[in-house]
């Protein structure tokens, strides 16, 4: 089940090291992948990272141009996984989930959407069953709460936001 359109991202460019300093790009690829698998992410960010990468670099690799030529979510997700290099899975995790942030809360099912999609991608990438819990326990309760068992909407919302607070915000490159 993906978000609906309006609470999906195109994304900032995100920026990447040219040195071997920074993330790689397998990890910003893994990001994308993980982004587009979640339904938090359109091909089109994907691709335009790619193009980005392409600009910048004065050889960029041939995985990054195909990722720039995709045609489809399908193909797209085949070429990020194609990305040579050493992936950083649970970097690439946390930034999709401190993007969570940003995404829309104010209703309900809103809500309920972002919690599903924290547990779906700590479940994709796996980042251990205390990670997966807590976004499920936030889920659990916000089942009771909204049923008026125990607990209030309010109150899930803020344990999710200090939840999310923990996780570092993916690199974005300055256009300036």
């Amino acid at each position: 089940m993906a978000l609906p359109a309006s609470s999906r991202s195109s994304c900032p460019t995100l920026g990447f090291a040219k040195t071997d300093m920074g993330p790689s790009l397998a990890t910003f690829a893994e990001y994308y992948r993980l982004g587009l698998e979640a339904g938090l992410l359109l091909p089109e960010s994907a691709k335009n990272w790619a193009m980005s990468v392409v600009e910048e670099l004065a050889e960029p690799p041939g995985e990054i141009i195909e990722i720039s030529w995709s045609k489809g979510a399908a193909m797209t997700l085949e070429n990020l996984r194609a990305v040579q290099g050493e992936r950083d899975r649970v970097l690439a995790a946390h930034w999709l989930l401190a993007s969570l942030r940003e995404a829309n809360q104010t209703s309900d099912d809103e809500l309920h959407r972002v919690v599903q999609r924290a547990m779906q991608i700590a479940q994709a990438a796996e980042l251990g069953g205390d990670v997966y819990n807590r976004f499920d326990a936030i889920d659990d309760e916000l089942s009771l709460a909204r049923s008026n068992t125990y607990g209030s909407v309010i109150e899930c919302r803020k344990e999710l936001a200090d939840a999310l607070s923990e996780y570092p915000s993916a690199p974005v490159r300055s256009e300036t």
